[in-house]
């Protein structure tokens, strides 16, 4: 199988009324595992007990990309779960020692995974116990629901960019809360290769009933290589039937020249985004400023294109005590085609201004 041989593998089901037993047992190196268990057959939610010895599972069968594309896998899985639809499965998988293999030899061992489903009437939940993360998710809700619930707040705040679904895509009895606590490990990280590690514990909740949605983050400490990252912070909160969203977030990030504190201000409305971006470095010489930002989305029904009007609101940037004044501007912005108009800054004697439109065709 695509190129590579597996051989010395058995496998066997024994059926007897409605139950099916199996194992499977293979020893070729590339795909060396055992797995065994069982299967209620016909029933309206069907028993299922799992069992499986991930000796070695040569990964470049299975990923076409990654850091892993040509590592390998093992671990020891165990569940046990009744139903076989997403909003009906009640049940748990245990993940113990997941270890990956890199092709140069190196090993990340991720540890213990522990997923547990529990629907109900009243109270649905899903938790995830890990090294890296915990997570909690828990409500009144099916997860198709919850997918439609989110698009049809964001279809209520910017039609022109997230299509409306259907009426019957709106579910006004949808109350979730989820809940993710990121440890201080260096393993999503080193799996995932983000920009910054974790060296205090991230908060990450957010929660949605009707058509209100709510969202927060707050990591303390972030390290980006020998930078340390302070008091990231983030919240969002949206509200489809004013319509109206609110999106705030700050964070300290060291530079050169000092401490720089970001700070990010979005307000939205009916197809309307207004944005401010401002930030100041903590030194003796004047160094801040700010970003001020209205962006208008449309659709006319003629065409079906979407048509984003972006504008440039005068503001002032100031380096080392030298003031600039922003230009108010407008960037139009329709598929294959961008169009600015005035964008650029001035102080005494300089100014710098952009004009002109862009688009694949050279011509233009």
């Amino acid at each position: 199988w695509k190129g590579i041989t597996y051989d010395d593998i058995s496998a066997e089901a024994r059926f007897t009324p409605g139950h099916v037993d199996f194992q499977a047992d293979s020893r070729s190196p590339h795909l060396d595992f055992a797995v065994s268990g069982g299967h209620d057959l016909g029933a309206e939610l069907p028993a299922t007990e799992l069992f499986a010895d991930l000796r070695n599972i040569d990964l470049s069968t299975f990923l076409k990309s990654g850091r892993f594309k040509d590592g390998s896998v093992s671990a020891t899985v165990a569940a046990s779960a009744i139903g076989m639809k997403p909003d009906d499965i009640s049940g748990w998988v245990s993940i113990a020692g997941l270890t990956l293999t890199t092709p140069e030899g190196g090993t990340v061992n991720a540890g213990d995974i522990i997923l547990e489903m529990t629907p109900g009437d009243s109270l649905r939940s899903v938790t995830l116990e890990s090294r890296p993360l915990d997570m909690r998710l828990d409500g009144h809700f099916t997860f198709a629901s919850l997918v439609a619930d989110i698009k049809g707040i964001a279809s209520r705040l910017f039609p022109a960019l997230v299509v409306p679904g259907t009426s019957d895509d709106t579910h006004d009895g949808t109350i979730a809360h989820l809940g993710i606590d990121i440890k201080a490990d260096t393993l999503l990280t080193k799996l995932f290769k983000l920009p910054v590690e974790f060296i205090a514990p991230v908060e990450l909740r957010a929660a949605t009933e009707g058509q209100t949605l709510s969202l927060s983050l707050d990591a303390p400490y972030l390290k980006q290589k020998d930078k340390l990252i302070e008091g990231t912070r983030l919240t969002l909160n949206a509200d489809g039937d004013v319509p109206h969203s609110t999106l705030t977030a700050t964070t300290t990030v060291p530079t050169k020249n000092g401490q720089m504190k970001i700070d990010l201000l979005t307000t939205g409305e009916r197809d309307t985004l207004d944005t401010r971006v401002s930030w100041k470095i903590d030194r003796n010489k004047d160094f801040h400023g700010l970003i001020a930002l209205t962006a208008g989305f449309d659709r006319p029904e003629e065409t079906g294109i979407l048509e984003t009007c972006v504008r440039v609101l005068p503001t002032e940037l100031v380096f080392n005590d030298s003031a600039w004044s922003v230009s108010p501007a407008t960037i139009d912005i329709l598929p294959k085609l961008i169009t600015v108009d005035g964008l650029g800054a001035s102080r005494h004697g300089q100014s710098l201004a952009i004009n002109g439109t862009a688009s694949p065709d050279s011509l233009s």
